[in-house]
């Protein structure tokens, strides 16, 4: 996309008769640029990572518990954690990175320009992940109750 004024989308899905969801989220990887025409600057493999933890640590971090930002570091950073597992993008096979953690689960891929990312509960961790994208004919926008 190459409007300026996109960085994220997400796509939710809940399967029929559970209340739990499954989210695609793609996000751009690129920051700052360094002069007002030259072109953005891509975020270091490890920072993105830290990004992708948010959809592991948040949903169980509560006030009052450990500085969540450092809780999102250690969990980025163990690597023995992480897995890398393939997953089909827009009919390609790519090399992607796993983890579980408190019952949440995420695979992520990153491209020059994308952080490309499932996260879900543990329960609803599928075995293939095949992930193209829509047209915009396919999405239907909405909030998160929809």
């Amino acid at each position: 996309m190459e409007d300026e004024t996109w960085d994220l989308c997400e796509i939710g899905h809940r399967p029929l008769g559970s209340q739990e969801k499954l989210s695609v989220t793609v996000i751009r990887r690129t920051t700052a640029r360094v002069a007002r025409d030259a072109p953005r600057i891509a975020i270091s493999a490890d920072l993105a990572r830290e990004s992708v933890t948010n959809a592991l640590v948040v949903p169980s971090w509560r006030a009052g518990d450990d500085d969540i930002f450092n809780v999102r570091k250690q969990v980025a950073n163990d690597e023995r954690a992480w897995r890398t597992r393939e997953i089909v993008l827009d009919g390609q096979v790519v090399k992607a990175c796993e983890r579980e953690y408190k019952g949440r689960w995420v695979v992520y891929h990153l491209t020059p320009a994308l952080i490309v990312l499932v996260a879900a509960p543990v329960a609803l961790r599928p075995n293939c992940v095949e992930l193209r994208s829509l047209g915009t004919d396919e999405v239907m926008h909405g909030n998160d109750d929809d």
